[in-house]
């Protein structure tokens, strides 16, 4: 009878690179992977957001300025003195 080819065995890996699998790290679980990218990421996201607050406000200045001019416009008395004024002309 004839022998099979037997196959070598792949479980004997020996690079300079590899880890053995007794001392690999354990894997973070995917809560605490989460909530570390969240603390990364949360000032970046707040000076973000105040960032297009600011220029959404400044856009909004322009365009009031723009078309209705609305730093020209004064309010020059109260509407109460508006009021008594008009009573005090229709008297006499």
């Amino acid at each position: 009878m004839v022998k099979r080819p037997t196959k070598p065995n792949k479980n004997i890996i020996n690079t300079i690179n590899s880890i053995s699998p007794e001392n690999k790290p354990q894997p973070k679980p995917r809560q605490q992977i989460y909530a570390e990218n969240y603390q990364k990421n949360k000032a970046k996201k707040k000076a973000q957001q105040k960032e297009r607050y600011l220029q959404k406000k400044q856009q909004e200045q322009e365009q009031s300025t723009k078309y209705y001019q609305a730093t020209n416009i004064k309010i020059l008395m109260s509407l109460k003195e508006y009021i008594n004024l008009n009573k005090a002309t229709k008297k006499p």
